[in-house]
């Protein structure tokens, strides 16, 4: 994970877990975790960090980068849609990078909803129309009125919205 490249949500994610918080541990759930690195990285500063994902081989690996780079995140298997175990704002945050562009409208309002009965915020980042590459086939490139359009349908507290990274990624803030 380049660090720097997505500084802008980096930074949302702090500021408003801190808030959140509220001079406790901040706590996130990272869903859809990828290579673990975001999860592992708010482990080391501090942050209580659960990262999920509904592939047991992702999983795994995650387990083991996150030993390997002396993180304190755990992970779980578990389906991003079926967050029970966590309802009642249990998390200040959840958030994830790269995930929310492979659903359709219906599964994005669905999957933000669950998220927001485990957490007060909801924080996400996707490729945008202008992002100039293609990773795994399945993303949907929208604009940032594309995505006012899928959260309004969902009736959504939006807080922020806009691009960052010269315009390639969108970040998206929603409060419960």
């Amino acid at each position: 994970m380049n660090i720097d490249y997505h500084e802008r949500f980096i930074y949302l994610i702090k500021e408003i877990a801190q808030k959140a918080a509220n001079g406790m541990v901040p706590k996130l759930l990272e869903v859809g975790v990828g290579t673990a690195t975001m999860s592992i990285y708010f482990s080391r500063y501090s942050f209580e960090v659960v990262g999920l994902d509904n592939d047991p081989n992702v999983v795994r690996n995650a387990i083991k980068v996150n030993k390997d780079l002396g993180g304190y995140a755990k992970f779980i298997l578990m389906d991003a849609f079926d967050l029970n175990m966590f309802k009642g704002d249990y998390f200040d945050v959840a958030f994830s990078q790269g995930t929310m562009e492979h659903f359709n409208d219906a599964e994005i309002i669905e999957m933000i909803s669950k998220q927001l009965e485990a957490a007060k915020f909801v924080i996400f980042s996707v490729p945008s129309i202008y992002y100039p590459h293609k990773e795994f086939g399945n993303e949907r490139k929208m604009s940032k009125e594309d995505w006012e359009m899928i959260l309004k349908k969902g009736d959504f507290n939006i807080i922020g919205l806009d691009y960052y990274k010269d315009s390639q990624h969108i970040v998206c803030v929603i409060g419960s």
